[in-house]
């Protein structure tokens, strides 16, 4: 209720500035999902920190025009800690933190779920918000550990050094996040490092439908040959793709089809019978699609679920990305 409240409050703000002043941002409200020293945890008052999951709630907020930068420079100020590096000073750097509960100190509990798109994230947000990372996290480092990560033969990013194996969702990201990285690189003036980064998501893109072929309008999720099909990884990959910015088109055959997605995956994506976790990302790209209905039936869904042991700090960041850009609530007529 307290976020819904703050972004109707900016949101009437903003309309009251006038046409001539600024619009004024909705700040993204992580409430308690963000601990007083900074760390992002998965769920909300919890117990771990996933680096992915807070970078990419982070962006999802910052892409929708939500205010991230005190949770974000506070966040990033956290990662540089050892809770967050684990402290080790080289690759790999970053480790999945936990505490047994709020009275304890964080400390490193496992490996960070995948280097590749993690490193990619990171990139991304020391892009967005330059000058935040110290010196042992800052850009070039975590250039060279990307690139590590790279299989110069098949031409994608491998998930981490012990595990030789490609994902389709991580190098999607990784390809978005080069192009978010040149675009914010000429706008610094920086046009070779944007060449660079162009060439390297232009090289990236190619390679994807060559390493993860398409059956019944599905791409392969990774070069690790699985037999059982399921809604994550495997199903949602369209909407996924396209998430990134991936065209279905840039696959032969081409990949299910916006419409041609709904049509199969629509009803048990929506009442949680095809996975138990809202998958909001789909709603983002329904918003893309301008499908007001399917964002609407999202999100009546998702008051539902919300606090709840499905909910994560990506789903939170997907809720209020879509809620502050509606002006009113109103009823699907098809959910």
């Amino acid at each position: 209720m307290r976020t819904f409240v703050n972004i109707v409050r900016w949101s009437l703000l903003a309309v009251l500035a006038g046409s001539s002043a600024p619009i004024l941002a909705a700040p993204f409200d992580l409430g308690t999902f963000q601990a007083p020293d900074g760390a992002i945890t998965v769920t909300e008052g919890g117990e771990t920190v996933e680096p992915y999951f807070a970078l990419k709630a982070l962006l999802i907020a910052k892409d929708a025009g939500l205010d991230v930068s005190l949770p974000a420079t506070r966040f990033i100020s956290w990662m540089e800690t050892d809770a967050g590096t684990g402290g080790i000073k080289t690759w790999p750097r970053f480790r999945r933190s936990c505490r047994p509960d709020a009275g304890v100190r964080w400390a490193p509990c496992a490996k960070a779920d995948a280097d590749d798109a993690l490193l990619a994230l990171w990139l991304t947000m020391l892009a967005e918000m330059p000058g935040t990372a110290k010196g042992g996290s800052n850009a070039r480092t975590s250039e060279r550990e990307l690139a590590a990560l790279y299989e110069r033969r098949e031409g994608v990013y491998e998930i981490n050094s012990d595990t030789p194996v490609a994902l389709l969702m991580d190098n999607a990201e990784i390809a978005n996040t080069l192009n978010v990285r040149a675009r914010l690189a000429l706008g610094r003036n920086e046009p070779k490092h944007a060449a660079m980064l162009n060439a390297q998501e232009k090289s990236l893109v190619l390679a994807l439908p060559h390493i993860f072929p398409v059956t019944d309008g599905l791409p392969a999720a990774s070069t690790q040959h699985e037999d059982q099909v399921s809604f994550y990884p495997d199903q949602v990959l369209p909407m996924f793709l396209e998430a990134e910015n991936i065209s279905s088109k840039a696959f032969k055959p081409p990949l299910l089809s916006y419409s041609a997605w709904m049509a199969r995956y629509r009803e048990p994506w929506l009442d949680g019978d095809a996975d138990a976790y809202p998958w909001g990302l789909v709603a983002l790209v329904a918003d893309r699609h301008k499908d007001e209905d399917t964002v609407t039936c999202w999100l009546q869904r998702a008051e539902t679920l919300r606090h709840g042991a499905h909910w994560n700090v990506m789903e939170e960041a997907v809720w209020q990305a879509l809620l502050v850009h509606r002006s009113f609530p109103r009823e699907a007529k098809t959910c």
